[in-house]
């Protein structure tokens, strides 16, 4: 997850009083202010039949390549979605799967190769792979039964799981870990049974109506645990997230009271939110609930680098986080919360209008901005009473919403897309580059910026791309200085003479000059994990809590010099380009790589000795290297030179003033 930096919002108040005598000339107080314009989109891009079609989940790789799931109308029921789009929107390859009954995409992953594992829901029979030599049929045992199944970076099927029971069960979510290691969550009625014939074989039961599960698989989809909490309401698990130390976080919503563990929460309303935390063997470490009166559902969860834990969703009437009171100002509004790793409330903000709004998903960047997308009716204001206010119009009934806030909670900027039918965003993904990308669905016309599509039936999926940089602030208007009128003196008489009039000579007015800003260039700060490159051995990553996102890499000792290296493809403006890396070098004798950006010069980067995590920047000497590089993409190469150099992140940015922290 690569961050770019965005501008902060700057006010200058010039009050500028000039007094002479005879002349006065005053001044009038100019008041300009920067603000965070929305990012323009890149591209926008359909698919869809005749029928209901609906982007509803998306990831994107290290290249920038988006995997989208949803699905298909089939003849009046669902088939399951999938497609692959390069950076520029080229649709790589698509596949739909499905059988006579309803089958559902709900969310896909990527794990470290590019390999995308799947999660929804399927009724019947469905086969997965059809033709293919892992082809795999699965059967539900009730009306929806959850399914995981994996594809290789081609579209190649790899293999297919399920889990269920007589009831109906929902697989929602799914999040790969650093270890590889996924884990699922949604709800199960009745009994629900994970991993089938496997030494881990799991029965779940509900204590009522629906209830949510969680479970881990390995990186072959057999089942290592799964648990249930919930109580006699609906208890649904929406969202799952894990930090670098392998603690899962899970968001939802329950009914009544809810059982986790030996803790219970009880709801004040009708639905409530929850928010869990697990160890990795699924301990529960500590649950959460906020809500009110009405009816309060959360959808999307993040984690930033300092394992903050962030959540968004929908709430009615009011809704209290720890010692903050939220209000509604119509139908739904939205919530956006941050808890630290304790479950402690840091801030809540809310979003909306009088109709409603909601958000569905979050995505929180490597320097703690959170971006969300979502839906509105009517008008929706987002950050009320802030610099970057921005209040948005829906074209029709309902319009997609993508807004970005900072790690204080202040609103970056909002933007909507939408046409005169019913238009929702259901996922978003950043790349690396911090180019966000977003899917969902829509009815007749929308609109992207400039571009408009065209639905085919009732429903079409869209995937849209928006640019990381947001266009130049545009100052606001300064007012022109303006000179009080010029008094002309009056002659005196000098005794004993006849006056004569002097001319009186009209001042030359002096002009004045507003100045033209100039355009500051947005800096770019671009974070790529050491591990999320592609590694050729012996370069291998190594698990660690104390790095950034769980793992560094190295080269492995007494493998000699020039051994093994790591790629990173990255998108990129122009600019001339500093390189930082988050490294450790233990000793004399294991502190450098090699540095190199396309076919350029290839640098010997010396880190500092030590066994502490430090940041340093490739120089040769006392100067730094920089690369005065084009727009588009460019490799940057890590070589391995000596063996047990370590290196957790890297940072390409255009700020030669900046040093991370």
């Amino acid at each position: 997850m690569n961050p770019l930096h965005v501008l902060k919002t700057i006010k200058t108040i010039r009050p500028l009083l000039l007094l002479a005598i005879p002349l006065l000339v005053t001044l009038v107080t100019a008041n300009r202010a920067e603000y965070v314009q929305a990012p323009d989109f890149l591209w926008a891009l359909q698919e869809g039949g005749n029928g209901e079609d609906r982007g509803h989940g998306i990831d994107v790789d290290g290249q920038g390549n988006s995997y989208v799931i949803g699905w298909a109308s089939n003849g009046g029921q669902f088939d399951i979605f999938l497609a692959k789009y390069d950076a520029s929107g080229t649709l790589l390859w698509s596949r739909q799967v499905g059988g006579a009954g309803k089958d559902v995409g709900a969310q896909i992953a990527l794990d470290g190769s590019g390999s995308g594992l799947l999660t929804g829901y399927f009724n019947g029979t469905i086969t997965f792979g059809a033709g293919e030599p892992n082809e795999t049929a699965l059967t539900s045992a009730g009306s929806a039964d959850i399914y995981m199944a994996k594809y290789d970076t081609l579209g190649n099927f790899l293999w297919a799981k399920k889990a269920g029971g007589t009831g109906e069960d929902n697989g929602i979510d799914v999040f790969i870990d650093g270890s590889g290691n996924s884990i699922l969550t949604g709800f199960f009625n009745g009994t629900a049974t994970f991993g089938a014939g496997e030494p881990n074989q799991t029965t779940l039961t509900s204590a009522g109506l629906p209830d949510i599960f969680i479970a881990k698989y390995d990186g072959s989809g057999k089942v290592l645990w799964a648990k249930r909490a919930g109580g006699t309401g609906e208890d649904w698990g929406r969202e799952v997230s894990v930090d670098g130390l392998g603690n899962i976080y899970v968001t939802g919503h329950f009914q009544g009271t809810a059982t986790f563990d030996t803790t219970t929460l009880t709801s004040a309303g009708n639905r409530d939110i929850f928010l869990a935390k697990y160890d990795g063997s699924g301990n529960l470490l500590w649950v959460q609930r906020a809500g009110g009166t009405g009816d309060d559902i959360a959808r999307g969860i993040d984690i930033d680098n300092s394992v903050n834990v962030y959540i968004t969703g929908t709430f009615t009437n009011t809704i209290t986080f720890g010692t903050t009171t939220l209000t509604n100002s119509g139908l739904e509004d939205i919530f956006l919360t941050k808890y630290d790793a304790s479950g402690n409330v840091l801030w809540a903000r809310k979003a909306g209008g009088t109709g409603n709004d909601r958000t569905k998903n979050l995505f929180v960047d490597g320097l703690g901005n959170s971006t969300v997308t979502g839906h509105f009716t009517g008008t929706a204001t987002f950050g009320a009473g802030e610099p970057n206010e921005t209040t948005l119009t829906s074209a029709g009934q309902i319009d997609i919403l993508i807004a970005k806030y900072d790690p204080s909670g202040n609103l970056r900027w909002a933007k909507r897309a939408g046409g005169s039918g019913d238009d929702f965003g259901y996922s978003l993904d950043l790349d690396d580059s911090s180019n966000t990308l977003v899917t969902g669905a829509f009815q007749n016309t929308v609109t992207f910026g400039t571009t408009t599509l065209t639905s085919s039936g009732s429903y079409d999926i869209f995937t849209a791309k928006l640019e990381a940089t947001a266009s130049t602030p545009t100052p606001a208007p300064t007012s022109t200085p303006t000179a009080a009128p010029t008094a002309t003196p009056t002659p005196t008489p000098t005794p004993g003479l006849t006056p004569t009039a002097t001319p009186t000579p009209t001042p030359t007015p002096t002009p004045t000059l507003t100045p033209t800003p100039t355009p500051t260039p947005t800096p770019v700060y671009l974070y790529r994990e050491a591990e999320s490159g592609t590694l050729t051995s012996p370069m291998r990553k190594v698990a660690s809590s104390s790095a950034s996102g769980g793992y560094y890499i190295e080269v492995p000792n007494n493998t000699g010099d020039n051994r093994g290296k790591a790629t990173f493809t990255n998108s990129l403006s122009a600019g001339n380009y500093l390189l930082w890396g988050r490294v450790m070098g233990p000793d004399a004798s294991s502190n450098s790589f090699y540095a190199q950006i396309d076919s350029g010069t290839r640098y010997t980067w010396d880190i500092p000795v030590g066994k502490t995590w430090v940041w340093s920047r490739l120089s040769q000497g006392s100067s730094p290297v920089i690369f005065n590089l084009s727009q588009g993409s460019h490799v940057l190469t890590i070589d391995g030179r000596e063996d047990g150099s370590r290196l957790d992140r890297l940072l390409l940015t255009t700020d030669p003033n900046f040093t991370p922290q």
